[in-house]
């Protein structure tokens, strides 16, 4: 598979590089939605503005 990343240059990808890069982009994937699943849970539980100012921090 042909393939250009940030620098542009066209590289041609083997399978077990393709897989790699497809399970890297997975796993950012899944921790962006832990940490927003966590801020969410946190924004339900907040009882005052420091408990949400608190959760909010999270997303940085």
């Amino acid at each position: 598979m042909l393939f250009r990343g940030l620098s542009d240059t066209p590289n041609q990808l083997k399978l077990t590089e393709m897989r790699d890069i497809a399970m890297s982009a997975l796993k950012h994937i899944e921790d962006i939605y832990q940490q927003n699943w966590s801020v969410k849970d946190s924004l339900i539980m907040a009882t005052t503005l420091d408990d949400v100012e608190a959760a909010l921090e999270g997303l940085q």
